[in-house]
């Protein structure tokens, strides 16, 4: 295989503004990232470390009973899906929020990304991944080769709660419900793609339990989503807007980038 010099180089120094960006002022790792040699085998062909299965459906000990729309609702696209969102029983975020975030599903998705509760400027926008999070993300997804409409992009929870305070117990179990459909419409369309979490909410849903991500990144995870969807591959990291915390964090990301991209054969 013939190599492109040029773009070599550009996917080079596009890495390099990256870690300019993330405040990188030395090398923390004695084996350097080498995008050049021979590709991992895809995801269907990696034997990544294996984690608990885990149920979707409850949080922290809570009840697992579904916050159903109290209407009959069949979702099958985006539409559907808000209408949907819209009317599960218990949900006052709905009322609260400026806007309801919708899942960005793309054609061309190579993997998943579950991002966090809206931000003030998602909420705003009505527009997941907006503002600084969605131009971090945008140079973090350039630096290994990809764009994000190589990705398809779910929120962990449709609505911003008043004040960014926490999520309430039933508030997440509400999230949870919803991010099935939405996973459920990015299959049906995509296929059984792997999912990437970016941020502590959607981690927490699909772990079931509080879990930090310190603990769980740098590897794919076998979950259970649900009877219907069955297996899932996850991979939990940072939000974008979390690089701002340190430099600990934006090791951990780059280096679950490096896997992520290790693993589609970029």
């Amino acid at each position: 295989m013939v190599l492109d010099h040029n773009a070599s180089v550009k996917s080079l120094i596009t890495a390099l503004e990256l870690q300019r960006d993330w405040g990188v002022e030395s090398v923390t790792e004695n084996i350097p990232w080498q995008p050049l040699e021979a590709p991992t085998p895809i995801l269907g062909q990696r034997k990544p470390e294996r984690a608990k299965s885990t149920q979707i459906g409850s949080y922290a000990g809570q009840s697992s009973k579904k916050a159903s729309a109290d209407v009959t609702i069949e979702v099958t696209d985006i539409e559907s899906l808000k209408k949907y969102s819209d009317h599960i029983k218990d949900s006052t975020l709905a009322k609260t929020a400026t806007h309801h975030l919708l899942p960005i599903l793309s054609d061309k998705a190579r993997f998943i990304i579950i991002g966090e509760v809206p931000d003030d400027d998602e909420d705003r926008s009505g527009v997941l991944f907006s503002g600084q999070a969605g131009q971090y993300l945008e140079k973090i997804l350039k630096s290994i080769g990809l764009k994000q409409s190589d990705a398809s992009l779910i929120p962990a929870m449709p609505w911003r709660p008043p004040g960014g305070r926490p999520l309430l117990p039933q508030e997440l179990k509400v999230g949870a419900e919803i991010m099935q459909h939405s996973l459920a419409l990015s299959w049906a369309q995509n296929g059984a793609l792997p999912i990437i979490t970016m941020g502590t909410t959607a981690l927490h849903i699909l772990f079931k339990k509080p879990t930090r991500i310190t603990k769980v990144r740098g590897k794919w995870h076998d979950i259970t989503l649900s009877a219907s969807l069955g297996q899932a591959k996850l991979l939990p990291t940072f939000h974008p807007l979390q690089l701002r915390a340190g430099s600990v964090v934006r090791k951990g990301l780059w280096q679950d980038m490096i896997l992520l991209a290790e693993t589609l054969g970029i």
